[in-house]
């Protein structure tokens, strides 16, 4: 997911978007707002090695996913219009970036170099797990 290319092909492949999917921002992010042909009651997107996303991006890649992601969680959190007749409930729409603790500093560099924060999950030694 190092190009935008690949990152909307990850999100096609994961999220079983049409094939028709327009390949761009605008197309992810209707397709994102999109999800109510699926009938989940919330989403949770899992990204591994969210150190590699976007990295070949010199410009705001990192910064234009997490605002339209933001959009998209905003957007599926108030009730919305289903079809004509029909509205749905507000959606829980989160995501979840595992980064190696090996690539931490350089993930938090490209955050900040893109004006972002990301809250960060402790880490614990397997072995103090009971």
């Amino acid at each position: 997911m190092r190009s935008p290319d690949a990152l909307w092909g990850e999100f096609r492949s994961a999220l079983q978007f049409p094939h028709w999917f327009g390949r761009n921002w605008e197309a992810l992010r209707e397709s994102l707002r999109d999800l109510d042909w699926d009938r989940r009651r919330s989403y949770l997107l899992v990204v591994t090695n969210a150190h590699d996303m976007l990295a070949d991006e010199r410009d705001h890649g990192l910064a234009d996913l997490a605002a339209l992601l933001e959009s998209v969680a905003e957007e599926l959190s108030r009730e919305h219009q289903q079809s004509f007749d029909e509205r749905r409930p507000p959606t829980p729409f989160h995501v979840l970036l595992h980064v190696d603790v090996a690539e931490t500093p350089a993930w938090e560099g490209r955050l900040e170099a893109a004006g972002l924060e990301m809250a960060k999950l402790p880490i614990r030694d397997p072995a103090s797990w009971e």
